[in-house]
């Protein structure tokens, strides 16, 4: 039920799908459906960088709003994004799904003890349990997945790139997601 109570907490918040309905027995929920598609997907249709920056404009809205209340994700990644209006850049939404190890900031998602099985798009300090959750961490996972996203890039990609090297690198130096934000519209334009 983690993620009901995650759905719970942010159901305020634009680019999270809503809670419908929680069933104990047997334990189940229901939350509403946005889009079909993830990006992954999205991805093999080869979309404009345009479709791309909406997509990554939304997305760091949404983690803004999650800091805003210290909240992390911590499970940012192509497949955990849900795409509504495909292919089209001016209708393109993106939904930000899986809430299952949403925490405040300051847990180990993980527990305390360093995971040697961490996927490459966790911040390294989360995975040795050298730092806890934050937005730094989560700005990890949004580099990476940024850094994937560049090879379909061509004129932002520049901006993207020192993007991805700024989210990639010293937790303290990472940027937030309210100056990420500005960055992708900036590349936008």
């Amino acid at each position: 039920m983690h993620e009901a109570n995650a759905l719970a907490i942010t159901k305020n918040i634009r680019g999270v799908p809503r809670l419908v309905a929680v069933s104990l027995d047997p334990p189940a929920i229901i939350m509403t459906m946005h889009g079909t598609v993830n990006l992954v997907a999205l991805c093999r249709m080869m979309p404009n960088e345009y479709v791309l920056l909406r997509i990554m404009h939304s997305v760091s809205g949404t983690l803004a709003a999650f800091h805003k209340l210290g909240l992390s994700h911590n499970d940012i990644k192509a497949d955990n994004i849900t795409i509504c209006g495909g292919l089209n850049a001016s209708n393109t939404t993106a939904t930000l799904v899986d809430l299952g190890l949403l925490t405040r900031h300051g847990e180990y998602p993980f527990g305390m003890l360093p995971r040697r099985d961490g996927k490459s798009f966790y911040a390294p300090e989360l995975m040795r349990a050298e730092m806890p959750t934050s937005e730094a961490t989560d700005m990890y996972s949004f580099g990476y997945l940024s850094r994937c996203l560049m090879p379909l890039m061509r004129e932002s990609r520049p901006m993207i790139s020192k993007l991805v090297h700024r989210a990639l690198g010293d937790p303290s130096k990472r940027p937030t997601f309210h100056q990420v934000r500005k960055i992708i519209r900036k590349a936008a334009d």
